[in-house]
């Protein structure tokens, strides 16, 4: 993800029945390019599932969802 101004950010990781199981960021962050990598864990601690997921991020007004797959 790039950030063209410093934001405030979210990206949270939802299953496909649009439950959030894990929150990857909710902080201010710099102008630029990131890469943030999910392990396939849940807030919880536990392993998730295989199948799809969807990133959401949400930083400056802005929300852009991006579909995952978890293979296991």
């Amino acid at each position: 993800a790039s950030l063209p101004e410093p934001a405030q950010v979210e990206l949270s990781v939802y299953n496909l029945l649009g439950q959030r199981i894990r929150v990857l960021r909710s902080r201010p962050l710099p102008a630029g390019v990131f890469r943030i990598l999910w392990n396939g864990v849940d807030d919880d601690g536990h392993a998730a599932r295989s199948g799809v997921y969807f990133a959401v991020l949400e930083a400056a007004g802005r929300r852009s969802v991006q579909r995952l797959l978890l293979v296991r």
